[in-house]
């Protein structure tokens, strides 16, 4: 059994790190429960409906240009927001959370004894999307291409692909897949469109996964990316 450190932990919002300013961070996915229960029963029935999900976190205030205050002042009340959570860390292969949604709280506060802190809330408009990291956030010097993450098996469930780009001028990212781990194509309808950090984007992606996926990109450049697989 394998436990992870909460030290370790990565979060980015809207195409910016902020694990510097945060103390704490987390997202629930949750579902609905509908009570189909009707007469002659001797226990409540129950029947699953919406999936939804929401994010959390509480950390240290900085006003300076370009600091958490103004990541996350202008994004307040704006629509599919990308945040996302890494609690074992952002390396290759690593698992994590990711969705897509409305900051709905940003507070201020001021305690007499200590720093001046901060604390979000947001609600996803996409549930929560578990997913794998295809590249960790890393500086790139020029075109390339990124690790093979094996997922064992393929997928006819789809999914959908992150990217942040923390620095970069109109970068072309894709993701590819294969059955062998050799033979590359990219990945039939997922078009990301062209990056210039900061930036952050989910694409969907619709019908198989093979087994094996990885992302490329076009010029040097500053990024993360992961796998969601449905």
């Amino acid at each position: 059994m394998a436990f992870s450190h909460g030290r370790q932990s990565a979060v980015y919002a809207n195409g910016y790190d902020i694990s510097g300013y945060l103390k704490s961070f987390g997202m629930q996915a949750k579902a609905e429960s509908h009570d189909v229960t009707t007469f002659g029963k001797t226990s409540r029935v129950k029947r699953g409906g919406l999936k939804d999900g929401t994010a959390d976190g509480e950390g240290l205030f900085d006003g300076d240009a370009g600091a958490i205050n103004d990541i996350l002042e202008v994004i307040l009340g704006a629509n599919d927001k990308i945040f996302v959570h890494m609690h074992e860390g952002d390396g290759f292969g690593n698992d994590g959370l990711a969705i897509q949604g409305i900051e709905v709280t940003y507070k201020i506060g001021s305690p007499v004894d200590g720093m001046v802190d901060l604390s979000l809330e947001v609600e996803s408009s996409i549930g929560v999307e578990p997913v794998e990291t295809l590249h960790e956030l890393s500086a790139e010097a020029e075109s390339g291409n990124g690790t093979s993450l094996d997922n064992l098996a393929s997928s006819a469930n789809g999914g959908s692909v992150f990217v942040i780009c923390s620095a970069g001028t109109a970068v072309t990212f894709a993701v590819e897949d294969s059955a062998n781990g050799t033979d590359w194509t990219a990945i039939s309808g997922v078009t990301i469109a062209a990056q210039t950090g900061p930036a952050a984007t989910r694409v969907a992606i619709s019908g198989t996964i093979r087994e094996y996926t990885r992302i490329t990109w076009d010029k040097a450049c500053t990024f993360w990316a992961a796998l969601h697989r449905a």
